[in-house]
């Protein structure tokens, strides 16, 4: 069976990962809160802003998801980790 991707799986490994057992139940509703509207505005955003004249991905399409996978390392950086570090704690099994 392969495995398939979801915003809870991600959000699972993510509080695994990042959050542990430091997090009271309720910082932990708002922090799920926070990541799926995260994900909800990412995932409007992308479908809002892709090309909708073609099926391919078009440069302008490209361009954007680099846009958002800088953003996303800077981010990272900030927070003083490197996206290598964010993978490897989300692909650690919980």
């Amino acid at each position: 069976m392969v495995a398939v991707f979801t915003i809870r799986g991600e959000w699972e490994s993510y509080l695994a990962a990042v959050v542990g057992e430091v997090a009271t139940d309720d910082q932990r509703e708002q922090l799920r809160m926070a990541f799926f509207g995260g994900a909800t505005a990412l995932f409007f955003g992308i479908i809002n802003s892709m090309d909708k004249s073609t099926s391919e991905p078009t440069e302008a399409d490209d361009e954007m998801m680099k846009a958002i996978s800088v953003e996303l390392r800077d981010f990272a950086y900030e927070q003083g980790l490197t996206l290598e570090m964010v993978r490897a704690a989300m692909m650690e099994p919980s």
